[in-house]
């Protein structure tokens, strides 16, 4: 009796596999694959700037190294006095845009939806700024029985090239990636400065004088901010 059974199971499933071995093999379906943002990139970009700046002009070094202490200045203005060196002081706080173009590369890291990671990018810009102001002459501020010159500024700044180095995190819906953004700013800044006094006919400061000056310097600072970035090709991506 268990022999017969142990004959019909074997025959059973010798007819299983002689009806499959008739029907036709189809290859498996690959699951499509899934996308990822792991990896490092470079790239490009291209945008505009704004600026609000703020340029205080004021006379300094032999201005306040009056001889002595005598009175009054001298044509060229050595030696002015404290109170005529702030009746010179000027502030001005302009505003210019211009556009900026540069390069880009950063690494990320994703875990399940959450994708963080880090970017540094250069530019060059074209932010520049500029201010002319004129003044009529006035009587010295320290000695009043001379006068002060009229005279013109000229202050002009300008942002060579502007670099962030940032981290970044943020959610992705497959290839739609939001996040925000923060981290360290670093730009070129260069200024130039002109003032040029116009003469006066009687007991004159400063007259005929042209004071010219400039500056260069790298200014740091923090930067901050919020993007999304869409990846229409698993090579190609554009954000903003």
């Amino acid at each position: 009796m268990k022999k017969l059974a142990l004959g019909m199971t074997m025959l059973a499933i010798g007819a299983v596999h002689a009806v499959a071995a008739d029907l036709p093999v189809k290859a498996p379906i690959a699951p499509p694959p899934v996308f990822t943002w792991t990896g490092c990139y470079v790239g490009g970009s291209a945008g505009w700037i704004g600026g609000d700046g703020r340029y205080d002009l004021r006379p300094a070094g032999s201005y306040l190294n009056a001889p002595g202490g005598a009175a009054p200045p001298n044509a060229a203005g050595t030696g002015d006095f404290l109170t005529n060196v702030a009746a010179l002081s000027h502030s001005y706080s302009p505003r210019d845009n211009g556009g900026l173009v540069g390069v880009q590369a950063g690494c990320n890291q994703q875990a399940g939806s959450f994708v963080f990671g880090v970017e540094g990018d250069w530019s060059w810009t074209s932010l520049r700024s500029t201010s002319d102001a004129a003044f009529a002459a006035f009587a010295n501020v320290g000695n009043p029985a001379f006068t002060n010159a009229a005279h013109i500024e000229h202050v002009s700044t300008r942002l060579d090239w502007l670099s962030t180095f940032r981290g970044r995190a943020g959610w992705a819906w497959d290839r739609l990636y939001l996040y925000a953004t923060g981290g360290l700013a670093v730009g070129d800044v260069r200024s130039d400065t002109a003032v040029t006094f116009g003469t006066f006919p009687a007991s004159p400061v400063y007259n005929g004088a042209i004071h010219i000056g400039s500056g260069s310097s790298w200014q740091v600072g923090w930067t901050a901010g919020a993007g999304g970035e869409f990846a229409f090709s698993p090579q190609w991506s554009f954000k903003a």
